[in-house]
């Protein structure tokens, strides 16, 4: 209802429905691909909400674009309440102008994460996507999306796209059955990842090194600069959408890129060293 307001016409060459690591950006930007990222920014300045591999931001941009067409913008937003539509959220409009941004921008990819849950999230707007990624799911948000692990998983699952395919994080038998049985209703092929074979080397305060095996590629001593084993799934995780998004769009991501774009995501404010002596 925001775009038919507005009178954006938003479109983009690729999505992805992917509610997971920056890690899939960075590797795509080191590859040099025009990637655009729209994540959940608890602990960002306004400025990082969105980021970009060329110059300005969408916050620079959309100030501008606020000053232009403010009253225009205000006004639209009126006439949608007076329709009886609910005033959109802060949210709902900074989607909406990150969409026609990557619009005008003519970006390759966009690597959407869900605000919250995925069934009726603002970014879950669009109507397919060329990979959709789920993470570990646990009890969180029970009085929004639900008190147990099946209809969270319900809700999440919402990403996924008629014939899509899904690549799912291995966890509990109550999440996954619900992920598999919509993915039969809808067509989409399911990917499990495992984390059976990773061989943690060293994992510190500053970094970790781990050996893993992607979808029957090894790779050794590769390096994140986050914290917990936790981030070592995710890494594996990305590494495994990359890996199967080279496949589906016939990229050339190398192992020099992934290596690079691993060593260089950076995750502000989530268990993040700040200074060796606070």
């Amino acid at each position: 209802k925001i775009e038919e307001a507005l009178n954006w016409e938003y479109k983009y060459k690729e999505s992805i429905g992917i509610p997971t690591k920056t890690a899939v950006t960075k590797i795509n930007l080191e590859e040099k691909t025009k990637v655009e990222l729209t994540e959940v920014p608890k602990f960002m300045e306004k400025e990082r909400k969105i980021s970009s591999a060329e110059k300005g931001t969408l916050m620079h941009l959309c100030i501008q674009r606020l000053n232009e067409k403010q009253i225009y913008t205000k006004e639209k937003i009126e006439q949608m309440v007076s329709e009886g539509y609910s005033y959109p959220t802060e949210f709902e409009i900074v989607t909406t102008m990150a969409f026609y941004y990557y619009y005008e921008q003519g970006v390759d990819f966009v690597a959407l994460e869900v605000g919250l849950g995925g069934r009726y999230d603002a970014t879950n707007i669009i109507k397919k996507s060329d990979l959709s990624v789920i993470t570990s799911i646990s009890l969180d948000h029970v009085g929004i999306l639900g008190d147990t692990v099946a209809k969270i998983a319900y809700e999440k699952a919402g990403i996924i796209k008629e014939n899509g395919v899904v690549v799912v994080y291995d966890q509990s038998d109550e999440a996954k059955n619900v992920i598999k049985d919509i993915c039969k209703e809808k067509n989409a092929k399911y990917i499990e990842v495992k984390f059976d074979d990773i061989n943690i080397k060293k994992s510190n305060i500053n970094s970790q090194v781990f050996d893993c095996t992607i979808i029957g590629q090894r790779y050794k001593d590769l390096e994140i600069k986050l914290i917990g084993d936790h981030q070592v799934n995710n890494s594996v995780l990305a590494l495994s959408a990359i890996e199967i998004l080279n496949q589906l769009k016939h990229l050339n991501i190398n192992k020099d890129d992934i290596r690079r774009g691993l060593i260089n995501t950076r995750w502000p404010g989530r268990i993040e060293k700040i200074l060796n002596r606070p």
